[in-house]
C-alpha cells in the first residue's frame, strides 16, 4: 500500500465529491495474476468512507455504477 492507502498498481481515472462531501474515485486496477492479458480491469468506483487512526483514507468498493452526486446517496 502507498501512503494514500491505494495500491501502486491502481490508476485513478476520475475523482468526484458527492453532495454529502464523500470523495469517489474511478480506478483501473491490476489483478496481479502473472499471465493476465486483460489488465488493467475496470473502471470501478471506490468511495472514501473514513480515515483510520493514522489519518489514512479507507476506501469501499462500489462497483461499475457511477455515484449519485446530488440525490439520495446513503
Amino acid at each position: 500500500m502507498t501512503m494514500s492507502g491505494i495500491p501502486p498498481s491502481t490508476q485513478i481515472v476520475d475523482e468526484v465529491i458527492d453532495h454529502l462531501g464523500y470523495r469517489w474515485q474511478l480506478r483501473l486496477v491490476r489483478c496481479g495474476k502473472p499471465n493476465c492479458t486483460r489488465c488493467p480491469h475496470g473502471p470501478y468506483w471506490y468511495k472514501q468512507v473514513f480515515r483510520d487512526a493514522q489519518g489514512r483514507p479507507r476506501w469501499l468498493y462500489k462497483g461499475k455504477s457511477a455515484p449519485k452526486t446530488g440525490g439520495d446517496e446513503p
